[in-house]
This record gives C-alpha cells, sequence and structure tokens, in this order.
C-alpha cells in the first residue's frame, strides 16, 4: 500500500468526495485528488501535512512509517527466536549447560538467561565469542537453519494433472487412488487465471492534447489566459489530466 492508497482509504472511511478533500486541502479540482490517489502527483512535505490533517490521520501513517516501524519490530523478533533456538541447540549439541557457558566465556547469567529466552539479541562481538566456542561460522548462531526435506517429492502420495498431495506419514492404497482423486475434484473448485496486467497508456503529445481540449471544453481558461497558451509540457500535461480527469468521472 503506497502513500496514494492511504489517501483514498482513509477518504472513503471519512465518505469524503474527491471535490470534498480538494477543497480541505486547497486544491483547485477533483482530478488533482484522483492522481494524487493514483499514484501519477508527488506531494511536498506541506501538502502531506495538510492531508494528514484533513484526513484525521497522521503524516507517519500516509507515509507508512508506521508499517515500516512494524515491520522492523517483527523481524528483530525473529532475529531474536531464530537465534535463541541456534544456541539452545548447540548447547546441547556439545552438553554445555547454562552455568557452564556463562563460566567458560565471563558472561553473566541473566544475559544468557534472555538470549535463550528470545528477550534480548547479542552484540556482534559476543556472537563471535559464541561462533569461537563452539566451532562453528557466525551464521550458523543468526540464521535460521535450512526447512527439512519432508513434504517434498519424496512424500508425494498422490499425483495427476490436478493434484499433487504430500504426507510424510500416510499413503494412498492403489485401488482407492481413482475414488481418491474424484473426491478431491469433489471437494475443491478450479483458480481463476489472473488477467494480464494492461499496459501503461500512453503519453499523449502535446498537438493530441491541445486537440483533445479544443474538442472537449468551450474554454479552458488557465492563470488567466488560454490553455494553448501553456508552454511548458509538463504543466499543460498536469492541467489536461486534471480537466480529463473530470471527465472520466461525470
Amino acid at each position: 500500500m503506497n502513500l496514494g492508497d492511504r489517501i483514498r482509504l482513509k477518504r472513503k472511511e471519512l465518505k469524503l468526495t474527491q471535490s470534498e478533500l480538494a477543497e480541505k486541502v486547497g486544491f483547485k479540482t477533483k482530478g488533482a485528488i484522483s492522481r494524487v490517489e493514483n499514484g501519477t502527483r508527488d506531494l511536498t512535505q506541506n501538502q502531506i501535512m495538510d492531508f494528514a490533517r484533513a484526513l484525521h490521520s497522521t503524516p507517519s501513517y500516509l507515509m507508512g512509517w508506521d508499517e515500516e516501524q512494524a515491520n522492523q519490530d517483527r523481524k528483530d523478533v525473529e532475529n531474536k527466536e531464530v537465534f535463541s533456538k541456534n544456541l539452545l541447540s548447540l548447547m546441547e549439541k556439545h552438553g554445555v549447560s547454562r552455568n557452564k557457558l556463562c563460566d567458560d566465556l565471563g558472561l553473566k547469567y541473566m544475559t544468557v538467561s534472555d538470549w535463550i529466552n528470545a528477550k534480548t539479541y547479542p552484540r556482534i562481538n559476543k556472537i563471535e565469542m559464541l561462533a569461537d566456542y563452539f566451532h562453528v561460522n557466525k551464521s550458523d548462531i543468526i540464521e535460521e537453519k535450512n526447512p527439512s526435506k519432508k513434504n517434498t517429492e519424496d512424500t508425494v502420495i498422490y499425483k495427476d494433472d490436478d493434484f499433487k498431495v504430500f504426507s510424510p506419514t500416510r499413503t494412498v492404497s492403489p485401488a482407492y487412488k481413482p475414488v481418491f482423486g474424484n473426491q478431491l475434484l469433489a471437494m475443491t473448485t478450479p483458480v481463476k487465471e489472473e488477467c494480464p496486467e494492461e499496459e501503461e497508456e500512453r503519453r499523449p503529445s502535446r498537438e493530441e492534447m491541445l486537440d483533445w481540449l479544443k474538442n472537449n471544453i468551450r474554454t479552458a481558461a488557465y492563470g488567466g489566459g488560454n490553455y494553448e497558451e501553456i508552454t511548458d509540457d509538463e504543466e499543460l500535461y498536469q492541467y489536461y489530466q486534471d480537466v480529463r480527469s473530470e471527465f472520466d468521472e461525470e
């Protein structure tokens, strides 16, 4: 979910139209809001703050910083759990008790207890000390081991054009394989194929934009003058998109 997605979500939660939100944040048209929500128009820091106030939210939420912090917190917890599991495995493998580990390496008992209980994560020098002590690589202490090879090809108990069934403890009797396959068909539905992504819309040329504006609106005043007087192509494109969005939404 990006900035535009969060703005659209909060706007709909508050039951605001694009026109109403545009008025609240000082934008001239609802087409400008549409382009913000579609990710084709960037916002300044001040504009992000205006949107946050109008949507009763915070800049942190709109920018996704809250999500990033939550993801980092989850990653920290996972790292602690992996380290704890690996340390316990090495201690068991080498017959090292908690007290012995503390005595041999000069560690505090509570420090080791917090590691084992996945409450804290050691600094790099402690990881290197543990790796040397158990005669392993640092990765053997801080990285999750490869998952078991169970439930792979060697545990396939049934396979046809539609299904591949795994079980490390069960098998299908040959006489029941046709029945098994028919039951699977009866209990399932086909997966819908995803539609191919549409190609990105081609940006029209200056001549095409002027021609469209000429054919669809009688007068398009811009800054006190006519749209034909806009010399900057980027500025003309933004104006064209705003007007086009309003026509498309009507």
